[in-house]
């Protein structure tokens, strides 16, 4: 009777197991590992937390908390490990001065990304009001490009504000 019991708990644990959902690992930019706090800027956090997310063999989730972070210019890049999803609740703004970027004509780039879910319904704010007012490229063809948030080979892109 014991036998029968013990081998009807481990078929009970084995279909608990095999039906039970795998839950992603989450990579929150403001818990104490990344540190990043509302208004300060989050690029090394967010950077931090993606090359987290990205090395695991399992889903995976980067979380941006709602606020008003500044983003100084960031390059999310593949092949990731497994699905990945980055989720932004807040707002990531754009530098108010495109010289600060090392690349002047991409703030956010993602490269080679396969199985990426964008999620959220937070913001990318690109400052277009402000760049605008700093070029004339509404009368100039030869002006310098505006920073722009780019993709290659990976998934659609979440709603920007420019």
């Amino acid at each position: 009777m014991a036998l029968k019991l013990s081998l009807l708990a481990m078929h009970l644990f084995l279909l608990l197991a095999s039906t039970s959902k795998a839950h992603a690992s989450v990579f929150d930019v403001t818990s104490a590992t990344y540190g990043a706090k509302p208004g300060s800027n989050v690029s090394k956090a967010l950077a931090k937390a993606w090359s987290d997310a990205c090395a695991l063999p399992s889903a995976s989730k980067v979380v941006v908390p709602s606020g008003t972070y500044k983003l100084k210019e960031a390059t999310f890049r593949g092949s990731c490990k497994a699905p990945i999803e980055m989720q932004v609740q807040g707002t990531l703004h754009a530098p108010a001065d495109a010289s600060q970027l090392t690349r002047p004509d991409t703030w956010v780039d993602f490269q080679y990304i396969d199985m990426l879910t964008l999620s959220g319904g937070g913001t990318f704010d690109g400052q277009g009001a402000l760049a605008w007012s700093q070029n004339d490229c509404h009368k100039n063809k030869n002006c310098n490009l505006f920073p722009l948030i780019c993709a290659s080979n990976s998934s659609p892109i979440p709603k920007f504000r420019t």
